[in-house]
């Protein structure tokens, strides 16, 4: 589990970049599994049949999820999410017959990259990623001559909206908590601060009674309440010839 914690996290100043990075490399990792198993699956049982375009595609993807993986951990966390969020669009947009990706069953995946731009980058990014897709499924379907899916491109652009609220919202309360975190730290040094100048004034005041009752030529002791002795000056050792404990 540690092993799993220190592949998983990546250090930086910022946050909110360890917290979008940590989730990429559980995506990247996550794919990267996938992709590394059908590509096992595929060569022990599929080896004589047609699937040389899935072995193909598993290891790009399996080494995309690789190279992404290192530019986010040693290099830039956005320009990993980038790439990451752009290989998803392209690999949706030629997952199926250009019939399909425009106006059928392969237009769900591109709600994916539309919906992770929120979270791996900044709320506003969802749009961006939403008019890409919009883009994208308009130009195959002006390539067959199909009139563009406007209903899908418009709620490619609702997506993108609930996305942008939500992550707005989810950054504004975890600013809010580090806010919180912020002033109950400085409130802790402050009382801490005060606690040891308090101490250092006991400190003082007790030494300066030592000192008074060191100058004192009469023996004095000092009891507690329940009658221990806390306190004796040199006199009344000499007085009594024992050794006193000082409290």
């Amino acid at each position: 589990m540690r092993f799993l914690n220190r592949f998983l996290t990546v250090s930086a100043i910022d946050p909110d970049d360890t917290r979008r990075r940590r989730i990429l490399n559980i995506l990247l990792a996550g794919i990267g599994a996938v992709s590394l198993f059908a590509l096992i699956i595929f060569l022990l049982y599929f080896l004589d049949k047609e699937v040389n375009l899935l072995i193909i595609g598993s290891i790009i993807t399996f080494l995309g999820m690789l190279v992404i993986y290192l530019i986010n951990n040693f290099w830039s966390g956005r320009v990993a999410a980038i790439i990451f969020l752009v290989f998803l669009t392209v690999v949706f947009a030629f997952s199926d017959t250009p019939e399909e990706v425009s106006g059928g069953r392969s237009l769900f995946g591109f709600a994916i990259p539309i919906i992770m731009a929120s979270i791996l980058l900044v709320p506003w990014s969802s749009f961006v990623f939403s008019a890409i897709s919009g883009i994208i499924i308009s130009v195959i379907a002006l390539s067959i001559a199909s009139v563009p899916n406007l209903p899908a491109i418009f709620g490619f652009f609702v997506i993108a909206l609930v996305s942008w609220l939500s992550s707005r919202s989810l950054e504004q309360a975890l600013q809010e908590l580090r806010d919180i975190n912020t002033n109950l730290d400085r409130v802790v040094i402050e009382r801490t601060q005060a606690l040891a100048e308090s101490l250092t004034r006991e400190r003082i005041e007790a030494g300066r009674h030592q000192a008074i009752l060191n100058s004192i030529a009469d023996g004095v002791i000092v009891f507690d309440r329940n009658w221990n002795a806390i306190l004796a000056n040199p006199a009344v050792r000499s007085m009594l010839a024992i050794r006193m404990e000082q409290g």
